[in-house]
């Protein structure tokens, strides 16, 4: 099995990107409190989307479909964050490349390390100085956090708890 997607040159693509995003949505969130922005990713599907917990999204803490700006980036929920169409692309690939190429590991631990490269990847986008600086332009509640995790299993771990 080859290489596959570059970690760092995914996690600096994804950064620029959320920062951009960050910074331009600012005045949309202007009256919002934000208890955490998260990433819902799926390295399998090949999409990425930027979800934002408010203190009134009561359905439960990392259950992103029920929070108000659940992928508040794909506003017309229309297939995905068109700025990360490029990144999901990639991801989908290696995923998809992993079960082509006939790996019997592709199952199990194989496929579980491609996600986890993709969600440690998210996280340290999210947790990086240019995404931490973006978020200064939000009204943040006084326990915000950040969270990545595997839509497959929420309260599994934060991949943001790697980058403290």
């Amino acid at each position: 099995m080859s290489q596959g997607v570059d970690p760092h040159s995914f996690t600096n693509k994804l950064e620029e990107i959320i920062g951009r995003e960050l910074r331009e949505r600012a005045d949309d969130f202007s009256g919002e409190l934000i208890s955490a922005p998260a990433i819902d990713c799926h390295p399998w599907h090949g999409s990425i989307d930027l979800c934002f917990l408010t203190p009134q999204d009561s359905m439960g803490k990392w259950h992103l479909a029920d929070w108000k700006y659940f992928q508040f980036t794909d506003p017309n929920a229309s297939g995905g964050w068109e700025e990360t169409q490029g990144l999901g692309l990639l991801m989908r690939e290696e995923w998809e490349a992993c079960f082509r190429d006939g790996d019997s590991e592709c199952e199990g631990a194989q496929a579980e390390l491609i996600a986890d490269k993709f969600f440690t990847c998210c996280a340290a986008a999210l947790k990086s100085a240019g995404v931490q600086q973006a978020l200064t332009y939000y009204k943040l509640t006084n326990d915000f956090e950040v969270w990545v995790g595997s839509p497959d299993d929420p309260s599994d771990r934060n991949y943001c708890d790697i980058f403290q």
